[in-house]
């Protein structure tokens, strides 16, 4: 959707530095939006242009109605949307800005992106048709679409759907690799894993990002 008129207005009427180093740039924006929608499997953030989040798994939007634009919170523990009665302008100017953009990837994983940045990977994103190619022919990938977790009140195993999900058999190691806002994120890979990570960062066009 549009960003909201009392958004525009905000970056209209704010200094570029300041908008940034708190945190509300477009490109922040952009990534947390894209990033909900992408994860979003019910519709729950159609027409809603998220702003920030609490750090809880709940976020903030632009509520506008009546000719205001208040700042609303959609909870998902409970359900439901919270009003809080602060005017955009005014939560812009005052709250910290929790969903920053990810500067670099897990301890000990690897993600290959093709933006400047690992948190950017949706705005410039490797697509799953991409990724698929990109694997199809390296013997030690396996491509699944899909992941097995455990029950933890049944201990039944259950299949997941996750679209872009491989693993890859390397030496005596099993690693996961996932296709996720736009980047491959590989977990814990063995140092012996580097020429694989090195070919498929060249078939992706895309660049490596280390763990620290």
């Amino acid at each position: 959707m549009p960003a909201p008129a009392s958004y525009a207005m905000y970056i209209r009427n704010t200094e570029p530095q300041e908008v940034t180093e708190r945190g509300y740039d477009p490109k922040t924006i952009a990534v947390l939006n894209l990033e909900l929608r992408s994860d979003d499997k019910s519709g729950w953030t159609a027409d809603r242009f998220f702003i920030s989040a609490d750090g809880i798994g709940n976020y903030y939007f632009i509520s506008e109605g009546k000719g205001k634009s208040t700042v609303a919170l959609w909870s998902h523990d409970p359900l439901g949307i919270e009003e809080t009665g602060t005017g955009v302008i005014e939560f812009l100017n005052n709250h910290e800005q929790i969903y920053g953009i990810l500067s670099e990837a897990p301890d000990g994983d690897i993600y290959l992106s093709r933006s400047s940045s690992v948190g950017g990977s949706i705005l410039e994103p490797i697509l799953l048709d991409e990724w698929k190619e990109a694997i199809a022919d390296i013997d030690e990938i396996t491509y699944l679409g899909y992941w097995m977790l455990k029950n933890i009140f049944t201990g039944e195993d259950m299949k997941i759907d996750r679209p872009g999900m491989a693993v890859a058999e390397i030496g005596d190691v099993r690693v996961k690799l996932s296709l996720k806002y736009g980047r491959i994120e590989i977990a814990k890979p063995p140092v012996t894993a580097d020429p694989l990570v090195k070919l498929l960062a060249k078939r992706l066009n895309a660049k490596i990002f280390l763990g620290s």
